[in-house]
């Protein structure tokens, strides 16, 4: 991990108005809940709700891959 540029994910808004992020990154790796995604592309991951987000490679449900893009 690099302390310098870690960093929660934003996340869009609950109905309880919270932002929970269970995905955050740094200049080099996503993670969820602490761990290393693999396969996740940092420069164009984005945290769509609570538990969900997506990449150029694929779409996330709290640390999962749902919906990995085949070439």
């Amino acid at each position: 991990m690099n302390a310098a540029t870690f960093s929660p994910c934003e996340a869009t808004a609950d109905t309880s108005s919270r932002t929970p992020s269970y995905y955050a990154r740094d200049i080099a790796h996503v993670y969820c809940q602490g761990y290393i995604l693999p396969d996740a592309d940092v420069t164009s991951f984005v945290q769509d709700g609570t538990g969900s987000a997506h990449d150029s490679k694929g779409q996330y449900e709290v640390c999962d891959t749902v919906d990995p893009l085949v070439p």
